[in-house]
């Protein structure tokens, strides 16, 4: 083995290496990885750089192929709104429902604020789930295509 082929195995190793100890971390660091270190969109790295992280995957055991796809495939579908955002819509419909059932028997303002309250406390946090994986869907959407696309070394 070449000094070059050494260097280059060393590299494909720490870089393999990096991205099973980041897919241990929160998707939020997680997609920051793979956005600087594979996207290349989303990447201040050279082309160049990128494919030879992509080229990297390659060269992953049985195990590491596992773990990754694995996890590519669940930061994927964390981040699909149609998991659950009809069951928010249901649910805020739900709350709209018993508050006009109740505003309809009473006339009591502090009733009606405490739903207003958690019809608005519903609202935002539904948008702000749906606005999150609109953010990190692509990355997720990407990653997931690239590892199942990879011809691996070991199934060669």
């Amino acid at each position: 083995m070449t000094k070059t082929e050494e260097i280059t195995a060393d590299v494909n190793y720490i870089f393999i290496k990096d991205l099973l100890e980041m897919s241990k971390k929160k998707d939020k660091v997680f997609k920051a990885f793979i956005d600087e270190n594979l996207f290349p969109k989303k990447s201040s790295l050279s082309d160049e750089h990128i494919k030879n992280n992509i080229y990297s995957l390659k060269f992953m055991d049985k195990k590491e192929q596992l773990i990754i796809q694995a996890r590519a495939k669940s930061f994927e579908e964390t981040f699909d709104p149609s998991k659950y955002f009809p069951s928010l819509l249901a649910i805020f419909g739900g709350v709209f429902a018993i508050y006009k059932a109740l505003a309809d028997r009473s006339g009591n303002i502090v009733i009606f604020l405490i739903y207003i309250i958690i019809m608005l406390y519903l609202f935002f946090y539904s948008a702000r789930l749906f606005i999150k994986a609109v953010n990190i869907r692509p990355t997720a959407v990407y990653f997931n295509t690239l590892i199942n696309k990879i011809e691996f070394e070991s199934e060669c």
